[in-house]
């Protein structure tokens, strides 16, 4: 996303990530995949709340239309 002109620092930085963290990150190499690992591990629960929610409703759905057999 941030090769394609999303400004990821600046949305790190409205949540509270320390700005001199990422501008010392941004400056290097490897700034790209930091910035990119820290919203991974930011969005982590929000994810796992999604898969845990949605997997139930899923799996029942896929029962009624008989494209998964029951247990």
């Amino acid at each position: 996303a941030s090769s394609r002109g999303l400004d990821i620092a600046g949305c790190l930085k409205s949540i509270g990530i320390n700005s001199s963290l990422l501008d010392s990150q941004m400056a290097s190499g490897a700034g790209s995949f930091a910035i990119a690992y820290i919203a991974y591990k930011i969005l982590f629960p929000l994810r796992f709340g999604i898969t845990l929610t949605v997997t139930p409703v899923l799996v029942k759905f896929l029962r009624r239309r008989s494209f998964i057999k029951p247990p």
